[in-house]
């Protein structure tokens, strides 16, 4: 993940762009989707890989009670994050430097863990990391929330998901084609809820086994 760590330090400040040309449409926005997955109440959140706070800002916006902690490898995504969260005011997030395989964090503490755009740039050995500590974090009731790309249909939209094709490393490719419930299930997870949006599908997963 080196090199993926050079990567996100230097596109930190350009990150959020993402809204403006890929999810810039509210009604059909994974950003939305994923919020809305939140429930109401006193949950403890773990944002992982939280990047510039996108999505946790969102939530804590919507969910005030909540209590959300944000880790990330990046210590320049991090402070782009805080920068965010010190001019909206937003006292209900904690940010952490830290890496996704490794989070130090006790055991069945959350209720929701959230992993945004992380997945597809990960070797399979990386994911099945990742996706073991978010296990292990979540209650036994616990829900993972994700979010990532999926390839569109229309022309004009394939076109622009080609810019971020070619942003991607190789296991982008076969992040794509994979049977996404398959995936989840061999990483003790159970797709209970999917829903595509632009250029992407938002997913709330259960743990099993």
């Amino acid at each position: 993940m080196k090199n993926l760590s050079v990567f996100y330090e230097w596109i930190a400040k350009f990150y959020d762009l993402l809204d403006v040309f890929y999810f810039c449409n509210e009604s059909t926005s994974p950003r939305k989707a994923l919020e809305e997955l939140v429930p109401e109440g006193e949950m403890h959140i773990a944002d992982i890989c939280i990047g510039t706070a996108v999505n946790s800002i969102r939530i804590a916006k919507k969910h005030p009670a909540a209590h959300i902690v944000g880790v990330d490898r990046s210590k320049e995504m991090l402070r782009m994050a805080r920068k965010k969260l010190n001019k909206e005011g937003i006292s209900n997030i904690k940010l952490y430097y830290g890496s996704a395989d490794n989070i130090k964090i006790e055991d069945n503490v959350f209720d929701i863990a959230v992993l945004s755009l992380v997945l597809h740039e990960c070797t399979e050995v990386q994911a099945r990391n990742i996706l073991k500590e978010a296990y292990r974090i979540l209650k036994a009731d616990g829900k993972l929330l994700i979010m990532e790309w999926e390839e569109p249909r229309k022309l004009f939209r394939r076109v622009m998901f080609g810019i971020i094709r070619r942003m991607k490393p190789k296991e982008f490719e076969n992040f794509l084609k994979m049977d996404m419930k398959e995936y989840m299930r061999k990483n003790g997870f159970e797709i209970i809820k999917m829903k595509h949006c632009d250029y992407s599908r938002v997913l709330e997963c259960r743990k099993v086994g």
